[in-house]
């Protein structure tokens, strides 16, 4: 979301739409069953910094229709939502756009291509949400900086969190994991908590080759990228 940009700058309207969309429908109609529906933040499953004791949206209509109230819109309200033309994410967008009609939200839709899509959102500023793919990255820094800090590149609205920007800094600063991962959990409560990013599913890859091909299962590297380098094929 872009907590700038109205109707999105209302906490609570950003919380009726997370409330509203059920991952589990995208996971069944797109995936197939074959992606994971996301229990925590923007760290997924697998990364040291994990937690899925943090408490975020989750599917519940009531819950939309209630915060729905609390700003005012009991009926509903009107917005334009952004994506790219991937296969994946139209018919995805498309789902998310039925479910919220469900609670009296009319959600329009705009497809550009993907370096467009990106720039109008994050840097134009034109669109209150944007539904997009989210690459893993194993330093959790790296999101926390770009995402979460009030001048990071991919923070759409830029709004002064100073509370915010001094734990990014604390927690690129400290040493020991179990300590940097409170600092990750205390960031993910007002992320989460505020509806800044709402992830809906982390991605699973997967991979098959003949016998012949070795190594196959350190194909993913620790970086969640293809290590194509440590896979052979045995010629014997």
């Amino acid at each position: 979301f872009d907590l700038a940009k109205p109707p999105m700058d209302d906490v609570n309207l950003r919380l009726a739409v997370a409330h509203a969309v059920d991952p589990d429908i995208i996971n069944r109609a797109i995936f197939f069953n074959q992606v994971i529906v996301a229990d925590a933040g923007m760290w997924p499953i697998g990364a040291w910094v994990h937690d899925s004791s943090v408490e975020r949206p989750h599917y519940d209509p009531d819950k939309a229709l209630e915060y729905l109230r609390k700003a005012g819109r009991p009926d509903g309200f009107e917005f334009t939502a952004l994506t790219y033309n991937h296969p994946v994410l139209v018919p995805s967008t498309e789902i998310v756009q039925a479910m919220l009609k469900k609670v009296g939200i009319t959600m329009n839709i705009e497809v550009l291509a993907n370096g467009p899509a990106t720039e109008r959102f994050f840097h134009g500023r034109e669109y209150p949400m944007y539904l997009t793919g989210w690459s893993r990255y194993p330093e959790p820094d790296w999101l926390a900086s770009l995402a979460y800090k009030s001048d990071g590149y991919y923070n759409a609205g830029n709004l002064e969190r100073p509370e915010i920007d001094r734990l990014v800094e604390k927690g690129a600063s400290l040493y020991d994991r179990e300590a940097r991962k409170q600092v990750y959990n205390e960031i993910n409560k007002t992320v989460l908590g505020e509806a800044w990013f709402v992830p809906l599913l982390y991605g699973v890859n997967y991979a098959a080759a003949p016998r012949r091909v070795r190594n196959l299962d350190r194909l993913m590297g620790w970086d969640g990228k293809m290590a194509l380098r440590e896979i052979w094929v045995d010629e014997r």
